[in-house]
């Protein structure tokens, strides 16, 4: 296992651990990211995964009916209304491993900083938020005894960690764009490219498929026959893009962490 970066006591101070501060010191430190590459790409992000994967697939057993993962969105699985006798495993999994993952936000932020310091810390606040509201997301708003007024909380929980996630990765595509055409091209063309697959691909997606939802509406002819003939795929379902959209982002974490420079950039 690889040492901490050497200039951990300098960057910790001026990073997103300003934003903790309420935590104690070591906390502050994972909170930050001001762990090795080895620590997060060897040991964090796959117990994460693992955490993640493998309690929603015992989820999957306890579930009342047979599970269609192309067909029941992840939120069931955590749902003490649809999944009564598994939905703690799956929701106890989700929480340990948004806490895993944490720190990448921060380890990412750091190593962007002094490319783009702006957009660095867009970055970090935007996984940062996103992987703790993913955490919260599993708490038991919609059990059947709670308010309908506070079932909600669950759902907004979840679009707003969408949101964040998706407002970090494309922080980071926009900054790998400066860097390789416009900056000193410290980030690889290997890391940029995977960063504008894995981001691009998923908004692409959606915005053709909401000018579809559009089209239709506006009475455009194809459009309706189109939806009709994607409605008998996956393509149209909910729980497919909210697969697509885990497995993107897991790919997204592991991808940046093997790729990025070990050492923050001390400029």
């Amino acid at each position: 296992m690889s040492p901490p970066d050497e200039q951990s006591s300098l960057t910790f101070t001026s990073s997103s651990a300003d934003r903790c501060v309420f935590f104690p010191r070591s906390g502050q430190q994972y909170v930050a990211g001001n762990v090795s590459k080895s620590t997060l790409v060897f040991i964090l992000l796959p117990l994460s995964y693992l955490s993640l994967l493998s309690t929603l697939f015992i989820a999957t057993l306890y579930f009342p009916k047979p599970y269609d993962w192309g067909r029941d969105v992840i939120s069931h699985l955590i749902s003490p209304r649809y999944n009564p006798d598994g939905f703690l495993i799956s929701s106890l999994g989700m929480a340990a491993a948004a806490l895993l993952a944490l720190p990448f936000a921060g380890y990412l932020e750091r190593r962007l900083k002094g490319i783009a310091p702006r957009l660095s810390r867009w970055v970090g606040v935007g996984l940062g938020i996103g992987i703790i509201l993913v955490a919260s997301v599993t708490l038991p708003f919609n059990i059947p005894a709670m308010p309908k007024s506070v079932r909600w909380v669950h759902e907004a929980l979840a679009r707003s960690a969408g949101i964040c996630v998706i407002i970090g990765m494309v922080s980071c595509f926009v900054c790998g764009i400066r860097d390789r055409f416009y900056g000193q091209k410290k980030l690889s063309r290997a890391l940029v490219a995977s960063w504008t697959l894995v981001t691009l691909l998923p908004i692409v997606s959606a915005l053709l498929l909401g000018g579809l939802k559009l089209s239709r509406k506006a009475g455009i002819g194809w459009a309706d026959q189109l939806r009709m003939y994607l409605n008998q795929t996956m393509f149209w379902r909910l729980a497919f893009w909210e697969w697509f959209g885990v497995i993107a982002f897991l790919l997204f974490m592991l991808i940046t962490a093997m790729l990025l420079p070990e050492r923050p950039d001390p400029s």
